[in-house]
Protein backbone atom coordinates (compact mmCIF):
# COMPACT_ATOMS: atom_id res chain seq x y z
CA UNK A 1 0.00 0.00 0.00
CA UNK A 2 2.74 2.45 0.70
CA UNK A 3 4.49 1.27 -2.36
CA UNK A 4 1.09 2.59 -4.26
CA UNK A 5 0.90 6.08 -2.53
CA UNK A 6 4.40 6.74 -3.09
CA UNK A 7 4.00 6.17 -7.27
CA UNK A 8 0.21 8.30 -7.07
CA UNK A 9 2.03 10.59 -5.15
CA UNK A 10 4.87 10.52 -7.78
CA UNK A 11 2.47 10.31 -10.95
CA UNK A 12 0.77 13.54 -9.11
CA UNK A 13 4.15 15.76 -9.15
CA UNK A 14 5.58 15.19 -12.59
CA UNK A 15 6.52 18.91 -13.80
CA UNK A 16 3.66 20.86 -15.15
CA UNK A 17 6.18 21.65 -18.08
CA UNK A 18 5.72 17.88 -19.54
CA UNK A 19 1.97 18.55 -19.91
CA UNK A 20 2.95 22.17 -21.83
CA UNK A 21 0.98 23.45 -25.16
CA UNK A 22 3.32 25.57 -27.05
CA UNK A 23 1.14 28.63 -28.74
CA UNK A 24 2.90 30.20 -31.77
CA UNK A 25 4.26 33.28 -31.83
CA UNK A 26 7.10 35.59 -34.08
CA UNK A 27 10.52 34.89 -33.04
CA UNK A 28 11.37 38.60 -32.92
CA UNK A 29 9.84 38.49 -29.96
CA UNK A 30 12.17 36.54 -28.09
CA UNK A 31 10.00 34.91 -26.32
CA UNK A 32 8.18 31.49 -25.83
CA UNK A 33 4.23 31.43 -25.41
CA UNK A 34 2.30 27.69 -23.48
CA UNK A 35 -0.43 26.69 -21.74
CA UNK A 36 0.61 24.51 -18.59
CA UNK A 37 -2.99 22.14 -17.96
CA UNK A 38 -3.37 20.54 -14.42
CA UNK A 39 -6.01 19.30 -12.17
CA UNK A 40 -6.87 19.91 -8.39
CA UNK A 41 -9.66 17.88 -6.79
CA UNK A 42 -11.18 16.90 -9.79
CA UNK A 43 -11.44 20.11 -11.40
CA UNK A 44 -9.08 21.56 -14.34
CA UNK A 45 -6.35 24.51 -13.96
CA UNK A 46 -4.69 26.09 -17.13
CA UNK A 47 -2.26 29.02 -16.44
CA UNK A 48 -0.94 30.47 -19.79
CA UNK A 49 2.83 31.15 -19.35
CA UNK A 50 4.95 33.65 -21.54
CA UNK A 51 8.44 33.30 -20.93
CA UNK A 52 11.00 36.19 -21.96
CA UNK A 53 14.94 36.05 -22.80
CA UNK A 54 15.37 38.59 -20.57
CA UNK A 55 13.49 40.92 -18.40
CA UNK A 56 11.03 42.65 -19.53
CA UNK A 57 9.09 45.93 -17.95
CA UNK A 58 5.17 44.19 -17.66
CA UNK A 59 1.71 45.37 -16.11
CA UNK A 60 -0.11 43.18 -14.43
CA UNK A 61 -3.64 43.74 -12.81
CA UNK A 62 -2.49 41.74 -9.36
CA UNK A 63 1.06 42.76 -9.43
CA UNK A 64 1.25 46.05 -10.99
CA UNK A 65 4.31 47.15 -12.77
CA UNK A 66 6.77 44.18 -12.39
CA UNK A 67 10.34 43.66 -14.21
CA UNK A 68 10.02 40.29 -15.09
CA UNK A 69 11.12 37.38 -16.89
CA UNK A 70 7.64 35.94 -17.51
CA UNK A 71 4.51 36.91 -16.92
CA UNK A 72 1.61 34.40 -15.94
CA UNK A 73 -2.12 34.21 -16.69
CA UNK A 74 -4.11 31.39 -14.44
CA UNK A 75 -7.67 30.25 -14.70
CA UNK A 76 -9.61 27.57 -13.49
CA UNK A 77 -12.76 26.04 -13.00
CA UNK A 78 -15.42 28.01 -11.42
CA UNK A 79 -16.07 25.18 -8.73
CA UNK A 80 -12.36 25.12 -7.74
CA UNK A 81 -11.75 29.30 -7.71
CA UNK A 82 -15.20 28.79 -4.95
CA UNK A 83 -13.12 26.27 -2.87
CA UNK A 84 -9.87 27.51 -2.75
CA UNK A 85 -11.44 30.89 -1.68
CA UNK A 86 -13.28 30.02 0.17
CA UNK A 87 -10.73 27.46 1.86
CA UNK A 88 -7.99 30.13 1.89
CA UNK A 89 -10.54 32.56 3.01
CA UNK A 90 -9.84 32.64 6.87
CA UNK A 91 -6.44 33.44 5.89
CA UNK A 92 -6.53 37.50 5.94
CA UNK A 93 -9.49 37.19 4.05
CA UNK A 94 -7.40 36.45 0.84
CA UNK A 95 -8.76 33.52 -0.61
CA UNK A 96 -7.77 33.93 -4.48
CA UNK A 97 -4.64 36.11 -4.18
CA UNK A 98 -3.72 33.15 -1.57
CA UNK A 99 -4.37 30.45 -4.39
CA UNK A 100 -2.84 32.71 -7.21
CA UNK A 101 0.42 33.23 -4.91
CA UNK A 102 0.88 29.49 -4.45
CA UNK A 103 0.57 29.08 -8.54
CA UNK A 104 2.80 31.51 -9.09
CA UNK A 105 5.64 30.17 -6.45
CA UNK A 106 5.11 26.93 -8.50
CA UNK A 107 5.41 27.83 -11.61
CA UNK A 108 8.86 29.43 -10.57
CA UNK A 109 10.20 26.73 -8.78
CA UNK A 110 9.28 25.43 -12.30
CA UNK A 111 11.09 27.68 -14.27
CA UNK A 112 13.80 28.12 -11.63
CA UNK A 113 13.04 31.12 -11.88
CA UNK A 114 12.60 33.58 -8.30
CA UNK A 115 8.55 34.16 -7.62
CA UNK A 116 9.30 37.94 -7.57
CA UNK A 117 10.65 37.65 -11.55
CA UNK A 118 6.64 36.49 -12.65
CA UNK A 119 4.28 38.69 -13.10
CA UNK A 120 0.51 37.27 -12.64
CA UNK A 121 -3.08 37.80 -13.32
CA UNK A 122 -5.97 35.36 -13.01
CA UNK A 123 -8.79 35.30 -15.13
CA UNK A 124 -12.14 33.34 -14.69
CA UNK A 125 -11.92 32.93 -18.79
CA UNK A 126 -11.39 28.98 -19.53
CA UNK A 127 -7.32 28.56 -21.85
CA UNK A 128 -9.55 27.12 -24.15
CA UNK A 129 -10.79 30.19 -24.90
CA UNK A 130 -7.73 31.90 -26.10
CA UNK A 131 -7.44 33.88 -29.25
CA UNK A 132 -4.18 34.71 -30.65
CA UNK A 133 -3.58 37.62 -33.11
CA UNK A 134 -0.44 39.20 -34.06
CA UNK A 135 -0.04 43.04 -35.80
CA UNK A 136 3.09 44.24 -37.20
CA UNK A 137 4.00 47.84 -38.40
CA UNK A 138 7.18 47.70 -39.03
CA UNK A 139 9.02 48.43 -36.78
CA UNK A 140 6.70 47.16 -34.56
CA UNK A 141 5.32 43.67 -34.05
CA UNK A 142 2.35 43.17 -31.59
CA UNK A 143 1.11 40.02 -30.21
CA UNK A 144 -1.94 39.77 -27.88
CA UNK A 145 -3.09 36.70 -26.22
CA UNK A 146 -6.77 37.54 -24.83
CA UNK A 147 -9.42 35.14 -23.05
CA UNK A 148 -12.88 35.43 -23.71
CA UNK A 149 -15.84 33.55 -21.93
CA UNK A 150 -16.10 34.50 -18.76
CA UNK A 151 -19.41 35.69 -17.05
CA UNK A 152 -18.38 37.68 -14.17
CA UNK A 153 -14.85 39.49 -12.93
CA UNK A 154 -13.80 40.79 -16.63
CA UNK A 155 -11.75 43.30 -16.21
CA UNK A 156 -8.47 44.51 -18.37
CA UNK A 157 -4.95 46.21 -17.63
CA UNK A 158 -4.63 49.86 -18.37
CA UNK A 159 -6.59 52.51 -19.23
CA UNK A 160 -4.65 54.15 -22.30
CA UNK A 161 -5.55 54.27 -25.65
CA UNK A 162 -3.42 55.06 -28.92
CA UNK A 163 -4.19 57.04 -31.79
CA UNK A 164 -1.15 57.57 -33.81
CA UNK A 165 2.22 56.67 -34.08
CA UNK A 166 5.01 59.44 -33.75
CA UNK A 167 7.54 59.58 -36.78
Amino acid sequence: MRNLMIAVFTLLMIPALLLAADIQIPENLQARAYVLKAERDGLWEKSLVVQFAKKRRTLGTLDGFVDAYAVLNHSAHPLLWQKVSEKFMSQDGRGGKLYTDFIQQKIAKDLKLKKNDINKIATAANMDNLAVVTKEFKPLTVTVLATAGAKTNAIRTGVDESSHIEG
